[in-house]
């Protein structure tokens, strides 16, 4: 019991904690775990301080925001009282009442003042629902009503009285009231404040006596009014730095006596002050020279800035051409008081802690004066104003949030990069073939023209209408749209006509010509809203609308991100929020059969470590396995969690999905979680899907109407309630035609979306900036992030409060990553080009950036740019991050539990022991354990292909059909640029695979799937059409991709390795396509990139078919040693040599690639 109290109170502080701007509010939790020495709970909460404003009331003297009667102090006061107002509010949206809102639980850092006031005090606070059987005891914060009996709920109005009454005492002396009733205590406190016309301005006092009215229907409660007049008064509090400029005399005693003061006093300026020729000498002891030097001073100090210096005793002072240590006045007796500030040196300014760090004084206002001066006239310092507050802080966080600022800006300018990859994607066009109709169809033809005036790209996104259209729109649907010249241009097209049935400007590929750079459209002849094709436009990918959305969504979470400082902080520097809540046991006993040691680790720390893990998961290694798992413990530990489940692909998230069923299937219906996926928009005429939230919604219905009908005397609120349903069930299924949801079922259904215990999609899904919006979920598990930019992760990392991202970095980089790198890498033209993108990019401009960017110095510009690109591959450096993040060297989950923050899986489930050696080997320095063994070291049965044919198949997991090196052999050349052709494609190596695939057998050897992959889309292509009619032995059946359908008119749907990630099959054919005279290490192209190789080979289960040329290969890494794993290729070349052991041994087979054309 105890436990389950410790872990439902952490659950809570730690939501507060991640909650946007808690940190800048609240004391939050830091870190919490399990003292067994003292058999006790422990939790460490942080803020800029610790000293309780109670105990600083009663010195209060010593404290100028506390005692200073001033406007200024008031201000700065005023400013720290919004943010707790902030905090207590924030409370509240999380559904906590304080109770106890004092100054016992108000605590602030006496270095800092009154800014770093914090909002403790709410540790074992109350939940709203949740019965309380005690009163708050009797005090400062509870209402005089609450004492006289009959009120008992305890409500966020109370919150707000006692927040007023808090405001009060801090601004007036009302501590001599303390000890009287409660209601006579009101009443003296409402009487103080309503004379107080001297010390507090209208504003201030209105706003008490809101706060703290006799009636309580009359009080002020509505936080964001009170966190508005809050900023109201703040505003217009005058600073004694501006608007007593007239009275402020800000005095300096300089020493004139120091040599090396004088000189720089000299060498700025002050030698021809005193008009002195080149060999003239300043006399400290000469009255007129001691005079000049201060009017030199003061004249200079015209403008004055003030500088705070971190960690240091000293502020800097600088004028025109001076700039000046200052330091407290110390006088005779060695008492020091910044009522006059000590001069004795020059202090260069070398560095500036930002905005807050600094101060403009009002001008002329700094009076310079000689020490000995100063000590003789005690009217000076009598008649100076203090320069305590005029100071400026120096907030101790301002590293992290620098580094906070710096990660945010990369967050912004990473999505930037992505609007010129946009635009990059808007094609102009001119019509070469008028259009006509035939047989209902229109059709047409266009190519590529010039980019007009106006429209210009960064250059190193530049690419051919037709390699993108090979490259970016593939398959069955290849659509595009066609704009005019008017408007095309824009990256966000005008609102189509809504009346229409379909879009009018949309258009199917089919078919293009790479020598006359035509291309070949169609449409529908007679569709309603067809729209007539000018002869100059511009064309773009019939997807991109989609990303346009997308992107305005991203762009608006990433704007947010600022207000979200703990998910920055988990982020950018996870080891200063990381918290480990010390080992537990796991609340389901998991089986070994089904979850491995390495899973059972990562599980055990994941639960135990906030807010952040990382997990690198190999191939083949489960890593949805343990995703599903996981969710069955943290569900089982706490049934109303909220979980979001994202994937970048749709795929991935059913693969997910269907996991998780696997995981609950012996749990009883009524306790499995409510699950739903996230869709789009749903089309008429479509069935619902069953996943989705209305067919959720209706399942629960049935459910409910079963189960009344089933009763033999239900109430009348439950035959209204099964009436209820039974009209909201017909509303759902009416949407199957209409589309739309009925007024009675949309409300239901909105409550199923918000009360799912698991809610999976897309990271990019448009339902999810709605529903984070609106929810907070316990948990944001992202897969795939290790494909993930960082502004991908924005949306449904915002939606969570603990995060747990899975991927692995040694396999494909983050899409595009090379041209994200290029633009990082030339952020000075990208600025060019995005401020002559503006009046095409309507709302899509980070403008704030671009203007931020324009003023930055050219080093500021440089360190930026290597930031960034340490960056751009995120998971990667948020998973070496983690892994230091406990402050040991390093520390990762791999066969047992360890409290860290970063976890590597490292069972092999899936491939074939062969296979998964060499993936091993290659790309993980041999730490990955085939789980694929049985107990006499031999290969399972399910990773055996059963093959015998051709020759020498048999129990062989990895085959190389080897095809001549075009140096030999002409003939089997790579096709590509050389030749005047598109990347690339080798016709040979689809005709020895097409043959290979004819000789397998026998029928009946392998039940299972079989993909054909290759690195270039072109060659996808080729391969595709090549084996259409190629016959494959009985029960081995095509593999379609993540996305695709069944096909019939393509019976070999090949696949890129971009769009194979995440999918593997029995069978993997490769067609490595390079086969060139190159230099050695120069004729790899893709292949050089060990995060494709990996993918490549590690989709196959049973049987790996590598076709290439041998020679060629072995050519291309014959310089790189193995004994210098640094090298680009080493990966390739550990490749290269086991097989070449392996084919030696017997192990892997090479046999020669039959070339000949089959007819």
């Amino acid at each position: 019991m105890q436990r389950a109290l410790w872990d439902h109170e952490l659950r809570t502080l730690y939501k507060i904690a991640s909650s946007p701007r808690a940190d800048d509010a609240l004391v939050v939790l830091k870190d919490a775990g399990l003292d067994r020495g003292h058999h006790c709970f422990v939790m460490v909460l942080e803020a800029p301080g610790y000293e309780r404003v109670a105990t600083a009331l009663r010195r209060r003297a010593r404290y100028p925001w506390l005692s200073n009667r001033g406007t200024v102090a008031r201000e700065q006061l005023w400013n720290g009282l919004r943010r707790v107002a902030t905090g207590l509010n924030l409370l509240h949206e999380r559904q906590v009442l304080h109770r106890g809102v004092d100054l016992d639980s108000l605590f602030f850092d006496e270095d800092l003042g009154a800014e770093s006031l914090r909002l403790g005090g709410f540790e074992w606070s109350v939940k709203l629902g949740r019965p309380v059987g005690t009163q708050p005891p009797v005090g400062w914060p509870v209402p005089p009503e609450r004492t006289t009996g009959g009120v008992t709920a305890w409500r966020q109005d109370d919150d707000w009285f006692a927040f007023g009454i808090l405001c009060a005492r801090l601004l007036l002396d009302l501590e001599r009231f303390t000890t009287n009733p409660p209601p006579e205590r009101h009443t003296r406190v409402l009487k103080t404040i309503d004379t107080a016309k001297a010390e507090l301005t209208e504003a201030e006092r209105k706003l008490l006596l809101d706060l703290v009215a006799e009636d309580p229907l009359e009080r002020l409660t509505a936080p964001y009014d009170i966190i508005g007049r809050i900023q109201d008064i703040t505003r217009a509090l005058a600073n004694p730095l501006r608007t007593q400029q007239e009275d402020a005399q800000y005095v300096l005693a300089l020493d004139l006596r120091r040599p090396e003061f004088i000189d720089h006093l000299m060498d700025s300026g002050l030698r021809d002050h005193l008009r002195l020729d080149p060999m003239g000498t300043f006399i400290p002891g000469d009255p007129i020279h001691r005079k000049e030097a201060c009017e030199f001073v003061r004249q200079d100090l015209q403008k004055p800035l003030l500088y705070a210096v971190p960690n240091r005793p000293y502020f800097i002072l600088v004028g025109g051409r001076l700039s000046l240590r200052i330091t407290p006045h110390r006088g005779k007796d060695g008492t020091s008081s910044w009522q006059v500030a000590d001069c004795r040196s020059a202090q260069p300014l070398l560095y500036s802690e930002g905005d807050d760090s600094f101060r403009e004084l009002p001008p002329g206002r700094v009076f310079a004066y000689a020490r000995d001066e100063v000590a003789r006239d005690r009217t000076i310092a009598q008649n100076a104003t203090s320069w305590e507050l005029a100071l400026p802080k120096i907030d101790r966080s301002a590293q992290v949030s620098r580094e906070l600022g710096r990660f945010h800006e990369f967050v912004r300018v990473s999505n930037q990069i992505e609007l010129l990859l946009l635009d990059s994607q808007i094609f102009p066009y001119e019509v070469v073939r008028a259009p006509w109709q035939e047989d209902g169809v229109e059709r047409a033809v266009v190519k590529e023209r010039a980019r007009p005036e106006g429209h210009e790209i960064f250059e190193p996104f530049r690419v051919d209408l037709i390699d993108f259209l090979q490259k970016e729109v593939r398959g069955s649907d290849r659509k595009v749209i066609l704009s005019g010249a008017r408007d095309g241009a824009r990256l966000k097209l005008p609102p189509r006509d809504p009346q229409s049935d379909d879009d009018g400007n949309v258009w199917q590929v089919d078919d293009m010509d790479q020598a006359t750079e035509c291309i070949t459209l169609s449409r529908p002849g007679l569709s309603k809203g067809r729209v007539k094709l000018e002869k100059e436009g511009f064309l773009r990918s019939a997807g991109m609308p989609g990303q346009i959305s997308l992107f305005r969504r991203r762009k608006k979470a990433i704007d947010a991100l600022d207000q979200h400082g703990y998910l920055l902080r988990s982020l950018a520097t996870p080891s200063h929020v990381r918290m480990d809540t010390g080992a537990s046991e796991l609340p389901v006993e998991l089986d070994h059969e089904r979850v491995d040691e390495p899973k059972r680790a990562s599980i055990e720390d994941i639960l135990r470590v906030r807010p952040i893990y990382t997990l690198q998961g190999p191939p083949g290694t489960g890593k949805t396995t343990l995703v599903a798992w996981l969710l069955r413990e943290i569900i089982t530990e706490d049934p109303v969690v909220q979980v979001l489940v994202t994937a970048q692909a749709h795929g991935a998230v059913d693969v997910l999905r269907s996991k998780v069923g696997e995981a609950f299937q012996d749990v009883p219906e009524d306790d499995r979680p409510l699950q739903i996926r996230l869709r789009g928009p749903h089309k008429a005429g479509t069935t619902l899907p069953e996943d989705g939230v209305e067919g959720v919604a209706r399942a629960v219905l049935q459910r409910s109407i079963s189960q009344l009908e089933a009763m033999s005397s239900p109430s009348e609120v439950q035959l209204a309630w099964l009436a209820d349903a039974k009209a909201m069930v017909s509303e759902i299924n009416m949407m199957q035609e209409q589309g739309d949801l009925g007024p009675r079922s949309s409300d239901f259904v909105e409550l199923v979306k918000r009360g799912a215990n698991l809610t999976y999609c897309t990271t990019s899904a448009g339902d999810l900036v709605a529903l984070a919006a609106g929810q907070a979920f316990d948990w944001s598990i992202v897969e795939e992030a290790g494909k993930a930019h960082a502004f991908d992760l924005a949306l449904p990392l915002q939606a969570g409060h603990r995060w747990l991202l899975i991927g692995d970095h040694k396999q494909l980089d983050p899409y595009r990553y090379e041209d994200y790198h290029k633009g990082i890498d030339k952020l000075d033209p990208v600025a060019h080009i995005l401020g002559r993108l503006k009046p095409r990019a309507s709302g899509m401009l980070d403008q704030e950036w671009l203007d931020s960017w324009e003023r930055r110095s050219q080093p500021d510009r440089d360190e930026f740019r290597e930031y960034s690109k340490e960056w751009l591959k995120t998971f990667h450096r948020l998973y070496e991050y983690c892994a230091v993040a406990t402050g040991a060297d390093r520390l990762v989950t791999d066969t047992e539990a360890k409290g860290a923050s970063a976890g590597q899986l490292i069972g092999q489930h899936r491939m074939h022991p062969d296979i998964g050696q060499l993936i091993s080997e290659a790309y993980y320095q041999g730490r990955l354990m085939n789980r694929t063994l049985d107990k006499q070291g031999e290969p399972v049965e399910r990773v055996r292909h059963g093959f015998h044919t051709p020759s020498g198949l048999r129990d062989r997991a990895v085959v190389w059909l080897d095809v001549p090196w075009c140096r030999d052999d002409a003939t089997t050349h790579e096709v590509g640029p050389n030749s005047g052709q598109s990347k690339y494609t080798n016709p040979s190596e689809a005709r020895a695979l097409a043959n290979f695939l004819r000789t397998l057998g026998p029928d009946g050897g392998c039940q299972g799937k079989l993909a054909v992959l290759a690195p270039y889309s072109r060659q996808v292509s080729l391969l595709s059409k090549q084996l259409r009619d190629t016959p494959l032995p009985a029960g081995l059946q095509v593999q379609l991709g993540l996305k695709a359908e069944a096909d019939n008119s393509n019976r070999f749907p090949a696949h890129t390795v971009d769009s194979f990630q995440g999918n593997q099959a029995d069978v993997v054919a490769i067609s490595l396509v390079r086969n060139n005279e190159k230099e050695i290490g120069h004729g790899l192209g893709f292949l050089d990139d060990p995060g494709r190789m990996n993918v490549l080979l590690s989709r196959a289960e049973r049987l790996l078919i590598l076709v290439g040329s041998w020679d060629f290969f072995l050519h291309q890494v014959q310089a790189v040693r193995l004994e210098d794993e640094s090298q680009p290729l080493w990966s390739f070349k550990k490749i290269v040599t086991l097989l070449d052991e392996w084919f030696r041994d017997g192990r892997a087979l090479r046999i020669p690639a039959d070339l000949r054309e089959h007819s």
